[in-house]
């Protein structure tokens, strides 16, 4: 009786939870692991691809982020410079708005010159 009551329990009981593969730690362990193929080859080449271009690109974008920081703090002591100097430097929208202020002063001056020099007749006021 007590037989059966054991196998009866061990056969009931909840199996045991299968082992887990273990991952492998890198790509190219991972590699070793698999057929070889010409469709595994292919993948290695184009992962191992997009993976250096990914790693140039990191590099190329660290190297312009660390450019603009010096050029940014050059440009910053230039300004502060500027400023101990008392010389101001118009912005670009400032710069725009003076440019259209002078081209709408020389159409003024142009449609002076012109009244100027228009010959003055008698007209005529209906």
């Amino acid at each position: 009786m007590l037989r059966r009551s054991m196998s009866r329990a061990l056969s009931t009981a909840a199996k045991a939870a299968p082992e887990k593969p273990e991952y492998p730690k890198s790509f190219l362990s991972h590699l070793a692991n698999q057929p070889l193929n010409a469709f595994n080859v292919g993948v290695t080449i184009l992962t191992l691809s997009l993976s250096i271009q990914l790693v140039n690109s990191n590099n190329a974008v660290k190297e312009e982020q660390n450019k603009n920081e010096k050029l940014a703090k050059y440009v910053s002591r230039l300004e502060d410079r500027l400023k101990e100097l008392n010389i101001v430097v118009l912005t670009e929208d400032e710069l725009e708005k003076a440019a259209e202020a002078e081209a709408l002063r020389q159409v003024e001056l142009d449609l002076q010159e012109k009244a100027k020099t228009a010959p003055k007749t008698k007209s005529v006021m209906v």
